[in-house]
This record gives structure tokens, sequence and C-alpha cells, in this order.
């Protein structure tokens, strides 16, 4: 009896899984550009930094901002989300995913007399990755010979 289900099983499958399979590929294959696009897009946001610096007199050598002031600016942000922040000597450096929130914490801290406010808005660094391809057959000659054999061989990078 075993062995009868095992025979009808395999007969199905064998006449499903070539119909199947290929829709299926074609299906999850649909969805990868669209991720890939959305990563791209993200490593390539702009970078929004603030930069606040304790106000010193012309008499006066700059003071470090103490863990006191940290607290304070922190405070000072609580409905503004913070990507990054650093403190070193007399200067705190904030980072920003949006321009919008950037310009609400430089609004936030000019409205304080005590501190001189900076910004910087930056693109992204873009990612380009080297790649090798060694034992090309010697009948490839040109890049698009050797592209139209790589997406011959590659369907995925269609």
């Amino acid at each position: 009896f075993k062995e009868i289900i095992k025979t009808q099983l395999k007969e199905v499958l064998a006449e499903v899984l070539p119909t199947l399979l290929p829709d299926l590929l074609n299906t999850v294959v649909a969805t990868l550009p669209k991720e890939k696009k959305a990563k791209e897009e993200t490593m390539l946001a702009e970078k929004h930094t603030l930069t606040v610096e304790k106000k010193t007199t012309d008499s006066e050598d700059a003071e470090p901002i103490t863990i006191d002031d940290e607290k304070e600016m922190k405070g000072s942000l609580k409905i503004n989300p913070v990507k990054n922040f650093r403190v070193s000597g007399n200067t705190a450096t904030f980072k920003f995913s949006t321009k919008d929130q950037l310009n609400k914490a430089e609004t936030v801290f000019k409205s304080q007399d005590k501190y001189k406010v900076s910004t910087k808005s930056e693109p992204g660094k873009k990612l380009d990755p080297k790649l090798s391809i060694r034992n090309i057959p010697s009948d490839i000659t040109n890049k698009e010979t050797l592209l139209e054999k790589l997406l011959e061989k590659n369907e995925i990078l269609k």
C-alpha cells in the first residue's frame, strides 16, 4: 500500500512541480528589486547634523559641556527623535534622520541664548563595490557579450 502511495505521489509531483515552481520563483523574484531599491535609498539618505557649542565671553576659555548640560540638551529635544548624540569638550553633536527634525532642533537651541548653533546636511556615501569574475571564456571579448551571458545564466539579475 505504501509503495502505491509513493508512486502516485511521485507522479503527481512530477506533473505539478514543473508548472508551479517557475511561477513561484517569478513571484519571489518580482519582489526583490523593490527591496533592493528601498535599501539603496536608505543607504543614500542625507545626513543631517546639528552642532551645539556653549557660548563663552571673550575673557573666558571655552567651558566643557557638563553632564547636567547634556541632560538639559537631551531634555529639550524629547519630542524630536535624535539618531545619534555625542559630546566632545564644549561641543555637542546631534544627528537626525530628516531635515524637518534638524530644523526643529535648531529652533529649540537658537531660542536658548547660551548656545551657538550650526547645521549641516550632506548626501550619504554611495557604496560602489568591486566585483571580480574569474575564468571568463575566451569567446567573450566585450562588455556587452559578457553582460548578455551573465543575464542568460542568472535570470534573477534581469
